[in-house]
């Protein structure tokens, strides 16, 4: 009864979160364009949600063989995300527009207004780069024409279908994990999580493996990794590249590092972080590697940032990771605990990794790291939680603001300078 119910809901009902009205609603993202580098200059960004730096440690120590895959990497490990959450923090970082606590707005006007801005990634497009965006539509925006202008990776589907085998599976988990004691629930529901509904629905695409799901999640993630691995990448772009890659990576732990096979698995939700972590680094080395085999690993710059961390307590507060790998370094990773970077800075970051006149958007990273100016003071904004099935009319409080020391890793020395 509830799946004749379900089904005929499904083809009467709205679309699902991720996808749009009209021509905007067969859109997606195509993982064509990833495959396509420049010879002379590329800017790669992994965002890794949930990667928090105690989590980045653990890893390390268990995975000694992740500093020589980091090559030429340097860890940035006194390094604090400006949110606690995705929202608003990968759309702030990519517009430099911030979220008005005070303004009354709506998720989704708070996007129409931060994507509407000259933003650096305009600004990369003026000085001839291709760029391309892999963003989660929960998260970073909620319609494709917020963001078609800005990105060069969207491609449209013949039309929109209901995939029945998921659907008959998703219901048939949810029903079971009602009926079931307590002590079963996890049996059936630990594979269902925010993009459930998206799953029910399947664009029609004739080179399907091209997709990219509008929701970033484990999924996501797996057929990232498979694409990569799967396909060859080449150098054959007339334009300079920036790629920016959104991972679930460390924000759930279905996904990890199979030592023994060398490769990436679905572990059911059971795996532990820092397996997690490592699978999450995985993915990101088959693509380094397609850039080591071309010769452009080199004469690229390779970001790999958290947007958030995990709570160290019940106040929310968390310490984030950053990597980077300038053009031409090499060598095993190395450490650098002492330099003081904050989320704040990625907008002027990016247009500074090009070469562009960034004081618009502010000092970048590499302002701070090669001493042409000390670090700023660093602020963590603490807001409510929020439910994703709401963000069309959802609105964000600031509970917090903290003031960050030096030695941002000690949570106990974080000042508390508004609520």
């Amino acid at each position: 009864m509830q799946l004749t119910g379900l089904i005929s809901l499904a083809v009467s009902a709205d679309l699902p979160e991720g996808y749009d009205e009209g021509e905007a609603a067969y859109a997606y993202f195509s993982y064509d364009a990833l495959l396509d580098l420049n010879d002379e200059d590329n800017i790669i960004v992994f965002i890794t949600d949930t990667l928090d730096g105690e989590y980045m440690k653990l890893a390390l120590r268990e995975y000694p063989e992740m500093y020589e895959m980091l090559d030429g990497f340097t860890y940035y490990s006194n390094y604090v995300s400006e949110f606690r959450q995705t929202f608003p923090a990968v759309t702030t970082m990519l517009t430099g527009h911030y979220y008005d606590y005070g303004a009354g707005l709506t998720f989704t006007e708070y996007w129409n207004e931060a994507w509407a801005q000259r933003t650096p990634i305009d600004i990369l497009r003026e000085h001839g780069y291709s760029t391309n965006l892999y963003l989660d539509r929960l998260s970073t925006y909620n319609n494709m024409n917020q963001i078609r202008d800005k990105t060069d990776n969207i491609a449209f589907a013949g039309s929109l279908r209901v995939d029945f085998q998921n659907m008959i599976t998703t219901v048939s988990r949810l029903t079971l994990g009602r009926l079931s004691p307590y002590f079963l629930k996890e049996l059936f529901l630990s594979k269902i999580d925010s993009s459930f509904a998206n799953n029910m629905f399947y664009l029609d695409i004739d080179a399907y493996p091209d997709y990219s799901r509008p929701i970033v999640s484990w999924t996501y993630d797996l057929e990232f990794y498979h694409y990569i691995k799967n396909n060859a990448v080449t150098v054959k772009s007339e334009k300079k590249v920036f790629n920016l890659i959104h991972l679930n990576f460390a924000h759930e732990t279905n996904l990890r590092y199979d030592t023994d096979n060398e490769t990436v698995i679905n572990d059911d939700g059971n795996a532990y972080i820092t397996a997690t972590v490592r699978g999450g680094f995985e993915i990101i080395n088959a693509y380094m590697g397609k850039m080591k085999e071309l010769s452009v690993y080199d004469n690229s710059v390779v970001i790999i940032v958290s947007d958030h961390g995990r709570d160290h307590g019940d106040d929310g507060r968390s310490i984030s990771t950053l990597l980077i790998k300038p053009r031409n370094s090499r060598g095993v990773m190395q450490e650098d605990s002492k330099t003081q970077l904050s989320g704040k800075y990625f907008p002027a970051s990016l247009l500074d990794a090009a070469g562009i006149l960034h004081h618009d958007f502010g000092i970048s990273y590499f302002d701070i790291i090669e001493g042409k100016v000390k670090s700023p003071p660093r602020y963590f904004y603490l807001q409510n939680d929020y439910f994703f099935e709401r963000f069309g009319t959802e609105m964000g409080n600031l509970f917090a603001t903290y003031l960050i020391p030096d030695d941002a890793s000690d949570l106990d020395n974080w000042r508390l300078v508004g609520d």
